[in-house]
């Protein structure tokens, strides 16, 4: 005896699909199948209300450049890595397997779902590279019927699969954009994107790069401009990732060719960028070196022309940097080329042991400090000068020469102090903060003095303190006396050997006079008459000078 089937009264279906009660026995029809995915949806659909629109995990897109694919113009690959996404529409996207197709492919594809001849060219323009989803048959290339294919299971159904393309999405096709660098264009979309949304809301389709095309041919492809996670302010943190890859990069091409920024050149001419976004890092090399180490003594040094920019600086704790950055990161962008007076705050990251709330506030004047170390550079001018008077007491006045073979020690030559040990000008303890007001004056070139310059102009501090003088100079030191007495010594021993040549000169002479003398009193004693040695000589020689001699005249005869 057979057994009847009892079946359910019939009822009309309710707004939202209802999971079907199965039973062993029941025919499914496509209908069925249907409800079941339908019922699947409408379950996983509460899941992803709290999504947005973006890229999840992996779909990174790259396009290289192959020689092997035929075509002069075809000849890049793209691919895709695996990975998951939310559409447009709300609905996950998925990509289970690394995804290659050539340009001419993609190319091809894009034309057929255009309506386009092949011989028609794509709209020059900038584009969005695009992970669409569809509905495709597995098999649909078998067109015979299904119970006549030639398988295992000719009586298999044929299948429908979900299936994840690339597509191409023209976002504009405005010649001034066109015609702007890469980086400069994509910054713009960038920008435009804040106030717009990139994603498809009728496709579906979402953005996994941006690329420019002309002829039908990649131009440059940017994986960072068109790639927007799955967060509220995805195109912000778009926006960030493409101006820090610039900025980056202006921080490398510094480096290689060695050379600063250009103080004088406005910072969009030098990053190339008209828009930044409203929180992110800047490359240190913007920033002179001053502005770090002394940001109470002045302004901070710009490596840039600000151009209708104001801007400040302030100190932050290192372990905040990130929090701040994203939660002024929405506030919208900077404009460098508007000139709209955006007021730009530099953030000076401090490591958390050593920040505090007032680490740039101006100090105030301390007068007991102030007093104690003029007091102490008294002192230290008077230990100065008593080490100075004994040097000089031993070695002023002689020359370098001198000072080497004596092993002299040399003064201090720097500091503002000159080869003789004095201060240049005669600076003096007052007057050395003195001069450092004028320096730093000099420096501003007729800008307002800062704290604490100002308040010791105005009056030095403190009122009647005695400048302790620095010694200049003094009579010649001991070693350059007996240099002095050694040099005269010896002058005067050689006026004394020369005066005793000239009298052993003298005496020789005499010597050799009276030698004479005494030759000629013999011949005069024997003239006179008398014999050598009693005298008669000499009296005759004293008696010649009264004698008058007169010549006789003789008669030479004939022989």
């Amino acid at each position: 005896m057979n057994n009847p089937i009892h079946l359910d009264q019939v009822k009309p279906a309710g707004d939202s699909p209802q999971r079907l009660n199965l039973f062993a026995g029941r025919h499914l029809g496509e209908r069925d199948f249907d409800l079941l995915q339908a019922y699947a949806d409408d379950r996983l659909a509460p899941f992803l209300t709290h999504l947005s629109p973006g890229i999840v995990a992996g779909l990174e897109a790259g396009l290289e450049y192959d020689p092997a694919v035929p075509g002069a113009k075809g000849r890049h690959r793209l691919h895709v890595r695996p990975g998951n996404a939310i559409g447009g529409d709300g609905r996950p996207l998925r990509l289970h397997y690394r995804l290659d197709m050539t340009w001419p492919e993609l190319v091809a594809y894009v034309k057929q779902e255009h309506d386009l001849k092949e011989a028609d060219r794509l709209p020059d323009g900038l584009y969005f590279l695009h992970l669409d989803r569809a509905v495709e048959l597995a098999d649909a290339d078998n067109a015979e019927s299904a119970c006549r294919r030639a398988e295992a299971d000719p009586l298999r159904d044929r299948r429908l699969e979900t299936v994840s393309l690339l597509g191409l999405r023209l976002i504009t096709g405005d010649a001034s954009l066109l015609a702007l660098p890469p980086a400069r264009a994509a910054n713009r979309l960038c920008a435009r994107f804040l106030t717009e949304s990139p994603f498809d809301t009728i496709d579906g389709g979402v953005p996994l790069a941006l690329l420019k095309i002309a002829a039908d041919a990649p131009v440059w492809f940017d994986p960072l401009a068109g790639r927007f996670a799955a967060s509220a302010d995805a195109p912000y943190r778009t926006f960030l990732a493409h101006s820090q890859s610039v900025l980056e990069q202006f921080s490398r091409d510094l480096a290689t060719t060695g050379k600063p920024p250009d103080a004088k050149i406005p910072l969009a001419q030098q990053l190339g960028l008209d828009y930044l976004p409203a929180a992110g890092p800047l490359p240190a090399e913007l920033l002179s070196i001053e502005a770090i180490i002394e940001p109470g003594g002045e302004k901070p040094g710009l490596a840039f022309a600000p151009q209708d920019l104001q801007v400040d600086l302030i100190p932050v704790p290192a372990a905040t940097v990130p929090t701040v950055v994203a939660r002024e990161l929405p506030r919208g962008w900077v404009d460098l080329a508007q000139g709209r007076g955006d007021r730009v705050r530099l953030l000076l990251a401090v490591d958390d042991p050593d920040y505090r709330p007032n680490l740039l506030d101006l100090p105030r004047p301390e007068e007991a400090l102030e007093s104690e170390l003029l007091e102490r550079s008294k002192t230290a001018i008077q230990a100065w000068n008593d080490w100075k008077s004994q040097w000089l007491a031993l070695y002023q006045g002689l020359s370098d020469q001198q000072k080497k073979d004596l092993a002299a020690p040399a003064l201090p030559t720097r500091g503002g102090v000159s080869s003789e040990g004095d201060f240049i000008g005669g600076l003096t303890a007052r007057a050395g903060m003195g001069e450092i007001v004028k320096q730093r004056e000099d420096a501003l070139k007729g800008a307002a003095l800062p704290h604490p310059y100002s308040d010791w102009k105005a009056s030095p501090r403190p009122p009647g303190f005695q400048n302790a003088e620095l010694i200049s100079g003094g009579p010649d030191g001991l070693y350059k006396q007996r240099a002095d007495l050694e040099t005269e010594i010896d002058q005067l021993e050689g006026e004394l050997e020369e005066n005793f040549a000239l009298i052993n000169l003298l005496n020789d002479f005499l010597g050799l006079q009276r030698q004479h003398l005494d030759a000629i009193t013999v011949s005069f004693s024997s003239l006179a008459g008398g014999v050598p040695g009693d005298g008669s000589g000499m009296n005759l020689m004293r008696w010649a000078k009264y004698a008058d001699f007169q010549p006789t005249l003789t008669t030479l005869k004939k022989p």
